[in-house]
């Protein structure tokens, strides 16, 4: 069944009236990839500071200037680029631990399982992002789909999926591999959040 955007539930289970805690973001950064990630975690911090919460970015170190420049108020932590990204996931968890954040949002075309379940180790749900739809997202909380749910090939999630942008309204969004490692691991339909802004 559907669900739109304002039922989502509150990453912390708080009320609509408290703060809504410490996210912490963690985009693919790093000699050759680009600021398309960086990017996209800046204006979900922004926006999560507009809610009234705090937010930490961790990325390489030569994205802290970028992001002081976008996100003044964000705590910046920086951990090499994720050569090793079992070893930086694990960096991440445990800064996510000493933050008390209240969600992990993961942002990286390289994000793999295992990436995602480390993350989860640290205790806070975990948001990723995949425009690719490659799954199987065993560790997730929360699935967004920023170019839309256009991958009708890949194995339910466990977790809600959101696309903010239904799929009539993407253009030219690829599919995505999707799904290869971990098909038929899910045991029911996700369920799907679409919200109608660009």
């Amino acid at each position: 069944m559907p669900i739109s955007s304002n039922e989502l539930p509150d990453p912390a289970g708080n009320s609509s009236s408290a703060q809504p805690g410490r996210l912490l973001l963690w985009p693919d950064t790093g000699p050759g990839i680009g600021l398309g990630h960086l990017s996209r975690a800046v204006a979900i911090a922004q926006a999560w500071q507009q809610r009234g919460g705090s937010a930490t970015i961790v990325a390489d170190q030569s994205s802290r200037d970028w992001v002081a420049l976008q996100l003044p108020e964000a705590t910046f932590v920086p951990i090499p680029a994720a050569t090793d990204l079992l070893l930086a996931s694990d960096e991440v968890a445990a800064v996510a631990r000493a933050e008390n954040a209240v969600w992990i949002v993961a942002d990286g075309y390289r994000w793999n399982d295992q990436v995602e379940r480390r993350l989860a180790r640290s205790g806070a749900p975990l948001v990723v992002l995949d425009d690719y739809h490659h799954g199987p997202y065993s560790a997730a909380e929360l699935v967004i789909h920023p170019h839309g749910d256009s991958d009708q090939t890949s194995p339910p999630p466990r977790a809600p999926i959101f696309s903010p942008l239904p799929p009539n309204r993407c253009r030219g969004a690829g599919t995505g591999g999707g799904g290869g490692a971990g098909g038929g691991r899910a045991k029911k339909p996700a369920r799907t959040a679409s919200h109608g802004y660009y």
